[in-house]
């Protein structure tokens, strides 16, 4: 399979051209109509190396708008968006929260980056009919040998590189999803079941996922 990536935070960009090696894959910094139709899947990020000011905001975003158009117009039939579970880190640590719940941006530039990326991948979304996956990760990135046990959203390399493969290899319908992925621990906020879903489904999501209930203690 032909993967396409584009740029974005550097330390996942590393991560994905360094791991992903079953794959095919090509970085481009500069994307064209003519030089992508040949690929089957492209990921693109929500996530900015350097994103400061309002500028650097405005850039991002058309570039995000720009890519996905070019996506789009060469005809590839799925893009993944790389997100962060960081825009939901606002809600109280008693609540468990799921794909459904809505992100909690603030006037933080890197955060509202990832905000405004993804009201534009969703709308390309519910626009174009292809496979379109939303996925927000855990952070921050650890190495395998490492133990950060302060950090309960956390995700490995291995652990966001197996979840992204299994994106890939997923033949998803065309509903638009947002996929929560980080490593499993007690007391977790950030709940897993659709991705934990993908891993069942073998290779083919014939239906919607499972949308799971809000903490029981919160119903009351």
């Amino acid at each position: 399979m032909k993967l396409l990536i584009t740029e974005g935070s550097k330390e996942v960009t590393q991560i994905l051209k360094g791991e992903l090696n079953q794959f095919d894959v090509t970085l481009y910094k500069d994307v064209s109509n003519d030089s992508i139709s040949q690929f089957d899947c492209a990921i693109i990020q929500a996530l900015s190396e350097k994103c400061k000011t309002p500028q650097d905001l405005n850039l991002k975003l058309q570039e995000v708008y720009n890519n996905l158009s070019a996506f789009v117009e060469a005809g590839i039939k799925k893009i993944i968006m790389i997100s962060s579970l960081s825009i939901l880190q606002n809600y109280k640590k008693g609540y468990t929260v799921t794909e459904r719940w809505k992100s909690t941006p603030s006037t933080n530039i890197d955060l509202l980056t990832i905000h405004l990326s993804e009201i534009i991948f969703k709308e390309f979304g519910r626009t174009f009919p292809l496979q379109k996956i939303l996925l927000r990760s855990g952070f921050p990135f650890i190495k395998s040998n490492e133990q950060l046990e302060s950090f309960s959203s956390r995700i490995s390399h291995k652990a966001f590189i197996k979840s992204v493969e299994q994106i890939i290899k997923t033949e998803f319908n065309e509903r638009y999803e947002i996929i929560h992925v980080q490593e499993k621990v007690a007391d977790q906020q950030f709940l897993t079941n659709k991705y934990n879903q993908i891993e069942s489904l073998g290779g083919i999501q014939e239906q919607a996922f499972y949308e799971p209930r809000l903490n029981r203690r919160l119903e009351k």
